[in-house]
């Protein structure tokens, strides 16, 4: 819609500069009062100077030719050429008529000046604890796991935004400019808010954002700003030996990461991670060794392909997830059971110990080894008879049960303590 023709008075105003002659619109004085609260420039009671200074930064102009008839006062913009506000008015609405003053040039504005592109751009780029858009950014560095943008829109006095973005671009990566915020905005109406940016992070180094704002009057661009997204920041857990021992009795060490997601060599060549104990200009790397982060193991090291140290392999920090011949593969269980009838030769006369009470008693211990590196998983039972598992139990039928009450559990062992079955009976 632009400026509604109540803005302005019937009669234009013309004006000639040297061999051209232009008519141009006058637009109203218009007050706030309590019949149109917030649909004015400025309050009945400021004075003329105050008027004129509401106008021209509501309307992003220069300066104001004024005119009056019959005691009634109305203006027409002017921008300046090639000045700041000349960005937010469409080319179009710059009549031809030209004011000098000294040396600079003023553009006559056909609409009077009421019509303008909106406003945008970025504050602040910080971490996501900090408290405002204002926050510095050496308290509050930005990092690859935690980042926001501060943005801001503004739209024009009398036009709907329909399109108010954020874009991002990485210096590590040759890409287009991704959007990561889009969103409208009512005429008159300004937005200062923060996105969450995390996903379009990938490494460290310099980012760039801008703003765009869309009016029927056209777009406008906010200047391009860079940013220095610093790396991410963990506590791992670390063991020069293994992977499992890491997770089960590393040392705590924090360190530095250049990428958002840990990424290994073998699968990602020289776009691997690679990590360092602190983040100065020449930062060190880490020790060579296995570290543990959340439920992952990470191998770090010197990879002779990319000619590079980085995370070399990765996988879950779990029996079956282990390297190869990591002893975190094998898992070991022990457990004490009581018997109350032995057979050497019948599984009957073992039972029928229990079932007379007239039984030999004793405990059995069950160790079951679960070996992850086999494909299927393999598990071996031997029973010993003592907790330090050194002897085996002597081959033969065992009976578990309540006495008189009947036998609940059945087993079985042979030569050298292998497990021949271990029934649980109703």
């Amino acid at each position: 819609m632009g400026a509604p023709t109540i803005a302005y008075y019937n009669e234009s105003i013309r004006l000639k500069n040297n061999t051209t002659t232009q008519e141009v619109k006058r637009a109203k004085y218009i007050a706030n009062t309590s019949q149109n609260s917030g649909d004015g420039y400025f309050n009945t009671n400021d004075s003329d100077e105050v008027k004129k200074s509401k106008i021209m930064a509501l309307f992003s102009l220069d300066k104001l030719l004024c005119s009056e008839k019959n005691g009634i006062k109305a203006f027409t913009g002017l921008v300046k050429i090639n000045g700041i506000n000349a960005q937010y008015h469409n080319i179009n609405r710059k009549s031809n008529i030209r004011v000098s003053n000294g040396s600079d040039v003023y553009a006559v504005m056909n609409d009077g000046g009421l019509n303008t592109l909106g406003k945008c751009g970025v504050y602040s780029v910080l971490s996501n604890s900090a408290p405002d858009k204002d926050s510095l950014y050496d308290n509050y560095p930005p990092r690859i796991t935690d980042t926001i943008v501060f943005y801001s829109f503004n739209s024009s006095f009398y036009s709907d935004s329909t399109a108010c973005k954020v874009f991002i671009q990485d210096e590590n990566i040759s890409n287009d400019w991704i959007e990561i915020y889009s969103g409208t905005l009512s005429k008159k109406l300004s937005l200062i808010d923060k996105t969450d940016i995390i996903p379009y992070i990938n490494k460290s180094g310099n980012h760039y954002f801008k703003t765009s704002i869309t009016n029927e009057e056209g777009t406008l661009t906010d200047d391009i700003i860079a940013v220095f997204i610093k790396m991410s920041y963990a506590t791992f857990k670390y063991s020069s030996t293994s992977a499992s021992e890491s997770k089960e009795s590393g040392s705590n060490v924090s360190r530095y990461y250049n990428t958002r997601e840990l990424l290994d060599a073998e699968n990602n060549g020289t776009d691997a991670t690679q990590i360092f104990k602190d983040e100065s200009s020449n930062p060190e790397h880490t020790e060579n060794g296995f570290y543990v982060l959340d439920s992952y193991w990470y191998k770090y090291g010197y990879d002779t392909l990319t000619d590079r140290y980085s995370i070399l392999q990765k996988g879950l920090a779990e029996a079956g997830g282990y390297p190869i011949g990591d002893s975190g593969n094998i898992i070991t269980t022990n457990e004490g059971i009581n018997y109350n009838g032995y057979d050497k030769d019948e599984q009957s006369a073992a039972n029928l110990e229990v079932n007379s009470g007239n039984y030999e008693s004793g405990v059995i211990f069950k160790q079951i080894t679960t070996n992850y590196e086999t494909n299927p998983v393999s598990e071996t039972i031997k029973f010993y008879t003592d907790d330090t598992f050194t002897t085996y139990a002597s081959q033969g039928y065992y009976a578990i049960g309540d006495s008189v009450f009947g036998v609940t559990r059945e087993i079985g062992v042979g030569g050298n303590g292998d497990m021949l079955y271990d029934n649980n009976l109703i």
